[in-house]
């Protein structure tokens, strides 16, 4: 939650429950789902490119499904494990599926679980990486693969203080503010070097990826100065920046959400109304 909980308190516990097996679809009210046609979607918990599909072993058919059950929510991801989401949102139950990828179930929790969560909770989440400098978040976001960590190990190196890799809370104001709290960034093998040195530590994640922590996050809300859609080129001689329109802003939000496949009314209703309200305040740019 943005600022994290008072000192000596557990905002969320997370425990590990009984093994699962994660092969069928689960029982419940569906509020988001995900299915994969071909080997190489769309998940930033899991990306993978056409070159890594096959090193990350996924199936197409269905890959996670979120459902409302009596005592919470289960979200259950295909051949991985299963998150058991208490109906007061304070307690997790991560029970792994001892025949499929179990290993990467920390990641899913930091990723996919974790932005569900903070929705259920009634946050709006973006799906960016974000610094602060000078007290002020330049947020980054894009689809998977688009460099949002890369930028922001970038500008880590440089000074920047690291907000978040990947989920970041939005929150409209006025004025508009956000709050992150991830303490690594995760990066791609051609990123990775810039783990590399003095600054900070690395570590290699279960899905083949350097996590580089560059120094304590900023944690509670921060005012948010701009946020910028990163368009990688190996051709371009100088940098371009271009300023959306506001339908254009909301586009580029909406278009690259954290949790794929949401089928709940209430949430997507408030996030656009959040999000709508974010872009009249905070300027969107293309670079």
């Amino acid at each position: 939650s943005p600022g994290g909980p008072p000192a000596g308190e557990i905002d969320v516990a997370i425990v590990r429950g009984d093994p699962v097996d994660t092969s069928d679809l689960p029982a419940g009210d569906v509020v988001a789902s995900l299915d994969i046609e071909d080997a190489d979607v769309v998940e930033d918990d899991l990306d993978h490119p056409d070159d890594e599909a096959d090193e990350m072993r996924i199936e197409p058919g269905w890959w996670y499904r979120a459902v409302r059950v009596d005592d919470g929510y289960e979200v259950r991801f295909h051949r991985c494990g299963e998150f058991r989401i208490s109906s007061d949102l304070d307690r997790v139950r991560v029970c792994p599926d001892p025949q499929g990828r179990h290993e990467i179930l920390p990641i899913l929790m930091a990723g996919t679980v974790g932005a569900m969560l903070l929705t259920f909770r009634g946050n709006t989440v973006l799906h960016a990486s974000a610094v602060a400098v000078d007290g002020r978040v330049i947020a980054f976001v894009a689809p998977s693969g688009g460099g949002k960590s890369t930028l922001a190990a970038l500008l880590c190196k440089l000074g920047a203080e690291l907000v978040t890799d990947d989920v970041l809370i939005v929150d409209p104001g006025p004025p508009a503010s956000c709050a992150g709290g991830a303490a690594e960034l995760r990066l791609r093998a051609k990123a990775a070097p810039l783990a590399d040195g003095d600054q900070g530590s690395s570590r290699a994640t279960a899905d083949g990826r350097t996590a580089f922590a560059p120094g304590a996050a900023r944690l509670g809300m921060l005012p948010l100065a701009a946020i910028v859609t990163p368009w990688p080129s190996r051709e371009a001689a100088e940098i371009e920046v271009t300023e959306l329109t506001g339908a254009e802003r909301l586009l580029t939000l909406t278009d690259s959400p954290r949790v794929f496949g949401w089928t709940d009314g209430g949430v997507l209703a408030r996030d656009l109304a959040t999000l709508g309200a974010v872009v009249n305040e905070v300027p969107v740019v293309d670079v």
